[in-house]
Order: structure tokens, then sequence, then C-alpha cells
């Protein structure tokens, strides 16, 4: 499945979730959505520190081998 197809299948589904709900519902919908999107924005900066620092690891294991 392409990323657009993904984004426009959640964007679907979320509209029509917020479409069932109401009030202290749709909060509560809208916290635990907001609570995801914050999660994978720390899990993502996670995964980009570890590649890089990896990254580095590896860049200065290269400069310091002995031709």
């Amino acid at each position: 499945m392409l990323l657009s197809e993904v984004i426009k299948s959640l964007s679907d589904s979320e509209d029509k979730l917020l479409k069932l709900l109401t009030g202290t519902e749709k909060e509560l919908f809208e916290t635990f959505s907001k609570a995801q999107g914050d999660l994978n924005t720390f899990s993502n900066s996670d995964a980009f520190i570890d590649g890089f620092c990896l990254g580095m690891r590896i860049a200065i294991e290269v400069m310091e081998k002995q031709f």
C-alpha cells in the first residue's frame, strides 16, 4: 500500500469515526489521537537519533582504520 493510500484511509476512517461520536466521546478520541501523534513523534525522534549515532560510530571506525 502506498503512503498516500494509507494517509487517505486514516483520514477517511477518522472522519467517519468522528461523525459517530458525540461530546465526551469525541473529546476522548481527540485526546487519544493527539497522544498517539505525540508518541509517534517521540518514537521517530528516537529512531533518528539511534540511526545517526550508528552512522557516526561507523564513520569514526572507518576513519580510524589503518590502510
